[in-house]
């Protein structure tokens, strides 16, 4: 693992703070505030995976892909129950 700061990373030790670019925007955090600031952002990231999340479906008879699962069975009607994730 690297020990290499992203580039704008200020740690300011003498007023405890970190401040991190974000394109035109910069966060700034105190060191105390740190792990709450992680804490809600490993949230966030939990919530966007299982939202942005896609399942796919693939019939073993056809090979037809669907992402709406449901669909499958009307797309191939052949194959109702090869359908597989994948």
């Amino acid at each position: 693992m690297s020990n290499e700061l992203p580039p704008g990373l200020v740690i300011d030790k003498e007023n405890q703070k970190l401040t991190i670019p974000f394109g035109p925007i910069a966060l700034t955090v105190t060191f105390e505030e740190w792990d709450e600031f992680v804490e809600k952002i490993d949230d966030i990231d939990a919530i966007l995976a299982v939202h942005l999340q896609t399942n796919a479906y693939q019939c073993e008879a056809c090979g037809a892909v669907n992402t709406a699962g449901s669909e499958m069975e009307s797309a191939c009607v052949s194959t109702r129950a090869s359908n597989k994730a994948i």
